[in-house]
């Protein structure tokens, strides 16, 4: 008899293979991620875009965007140039289409938010107008709260047993959770230069589940290994932008064109993790689950890489 071997990747299906309802346990069917993207299984996941709707709709445009009603907290400094308060709010949805080299795909729906964002200048810019008078000082502040990372996947891989062409090893991984980012913003403006600084509180939990059994195999057992994940660390950013006039300005007239120089950055900064993660196996003949090991509140630590973004917008007003 010739043994073949086959290896197939479902996405987000319900593959009728027979399997044992109590085998998925409650914490496993639980933990269904909101969305799927088998990338998010590496490190802390898929990085959430940090730029708003209008900076969005420019095709990502941060570093020299700055507007006196919409805000960009990616460059710190971008901020100085509000002169009323704004509030935000962003949603998004997205539709995933994934495939297998073998052809089966499966298509999914998600959405979330996006962002909630409030910024402001720490002075009354009616005054301003009402004196008609053009302050050389200015100092803004803003707060945020965005998703950092996301984490959701749920694959399920089948693989014929090598000892025999009838019983199938089945293969479940799911994950879900992410994290979230609340940002403290600054800005200060002296004349065409402004300088921003942000300061960021990371925080989330992850939950990763792995489930190997094995189809009409009798007396088999089922394997579940599950790990759960919290982190937390600090973040600062840095930015700056400088102001170009480009026609001619006068105190009634202010000029309409500009070019706007922009960079901001951070650096690589740490975060710590509290981990737990069990090891348990299931009898495919009752409802019993022995715990192989276990092991709680184990802490660890990583890093966020480091970047610098620099940039420029043309704005002509009229």
């Amino acid at each position: 008899m010739n043994q073949k071997r086959s290896l197939i990747v479902l996405v987000l299906c319900s593959v009728g293979f027979g399997i044992s309802a109590q085998i998925i346990d409650a914490h496993y069917k639980n933990n269904q991620p909101k969305e799927n993207s088998p990338f998010s299984s590496i490190g802390l996941g898929n990085l959430a875009p940090q730029y708003y709707a209008i900076s969005s709709a420019m095709g990502g445009l941060s570093a020299g965007f700055r507007d006196i009603s919409s805000l960009n907290f990616e460059n710190p400094a971008a901020s100085t140039a509000l002169r009323i308060t704004a509030f935000e709010v962003g949603l998004y949805a997205k539709n995933n289409t994934i495939s297998s080299g073998g052809g089966a795909a499966a298509t999914s729906a998600s959405g979330n938010l996006s962002y909630l964002a409030l910024g402001f200048p720490t002075y009354s810019s009616i005054n301003e107008l009402l004196d008609r008078t053009d302050r050389k000082f200015r100092w803004s502040m803003g707060f945020a709260l965005t998703p950092f990372s996301t984490v959701g996947y749920n694959v399920v891989t089948q693989q014929n047993h090598p000892a025999t062409d009838t019983a199938q090893v089945l293969g479940y991984e799911i994950g879900s959770g992410g994290a979230y980012k609340i940002l403290w913003n600054n800005g200060v403006q002296y004349k065409n230069l402004s300088l921003g600084l942000n300061l960021g509180y990371v925080f989330g939990n992850m939950s990763y589940d792995k489930q190997l059994t094995f189809n009409n195999l009798n007396n088999s057992f089922s394997n579940l290994y599950n790990q759960d994940y919290s982190i937390k660390g600090l973040t600062y950013a840095l930015g700056a932008q400088y102001d170009i006039s480009l026609g001619t300005s006068t105190k009634d007239k202010p000029s309409t064109k500009h070019l706007i120089l922009g960079v901001y950055g951070n650096p690589a900064t740490n975060f710590t993790t509290v981990s737990s993660s069990s090891l348990r196996v299931v009898s495919s003949i009752s409802t019993g689950t022995d715990t192989i090991n276990t092991l709680n509140s184990i802490t660890g630590n990583g890093k966020l890489p480091s970047s610098f973004t620099a940039g420029f917008m043309y704005e002509n007003i009229g």
